[in-house]
């Protein structure tokens, strides 16, 4: 845990995985984990799913409210799917 209740995932080299999911990412942010979440300064490659993303479900309610703050930046992937 970070400054101020600020979460962070940072300095990661992650590679070639997502061979045995059906949905999903290197790093995949649900929406109970999405407060002040802040990855970082990741390498993410040569994967079959997508290096990063929030996820979440419109139907969840309140959707918005659980989405609070999360910032994705600083990273890099490359060769992973769309």
């Amino acid at each position: 845990m970070g400054v101020n209740g600020t979460y962070h995932a940072e300095f990661n080299n992650v590679s070639n995985i997502g061979h045995l999911q059906d949905d999903g990412a290197a790093f995949q942010l649900g929406t109970n984990t999405m407060i002040c979440l802040s990855p970082r300064y990741n390498w993410l490659y040569n994967m079959v799913k997508m290096g990063m993303r929030f996820d979440g479900s419109e139907f969840d309610e309140p959707f918005a409210a659980k989405m609070i703050n999360g910032t994705i930046r600083y990273n890099v992937a490359w060769n992973n799917r769309n």
